[in-house]
């Protein structure tokens, strides 16, 4: 189970195990794209082209591990967040305060209109995805 990841002064940790996994929170996202057996960037690129999408694209790896992100791929702050182990998402005056399934809570800068956004193109994937089986 991941609730999210987060670069560390040691680097790519997943939460909230606090798992040591790559050099970098984005390696650990494309380390599991690799296991999943695809790239990170084909990815993207397909689904920016098959859905019109622009930026913060949701990050479909299975059906257990959907990322959403808070700033751009490569910055080092950008948090992503595990859409699947979202229990509850509240907004307050700093963005949103996310309660995961266990109960532990994380405060991000994500606006509560760009979240739905994100969660609406999430359904959007998933029917695609369920249309092709």
């Amino acid at each position: 189970m991941i609730n999210y990841i987060k670069n560390d002064f040691d680097g790519g940790m997943t939460y909230p195990n606090k798992e040591l996994i790559e050099r970098s929170a984005l390696g650990v996202i494309k380390k599991l794209c690799m296991r999943n057996l695809f790239t990170l960037e084909g990815y993207l690129k397909a689904t920016k082209k098959t859905f019109n999408l622009g930026y913060k694209v949701p990050i479909y790896i299975n059906d257990h591990h959907i990322f959403i992100y808070t700033k751009a791929l490569k910055d080092y702050d950008n948090i992503f967040i595990n859409y699947t182990e979202i229990k509850e998402v509240k907004s307050n005056k700093f963005g949103i305060e996310i309660t995961f399934n266990n109960l532990e809570k994380i405060e991000v800068k994500l606006s509560i209109k760009n979240y739905k956004r994100l969660v609406m193109t999430i359904f959007s994937l998933y029917k695609y995805k369920e249309s092709l089986v």
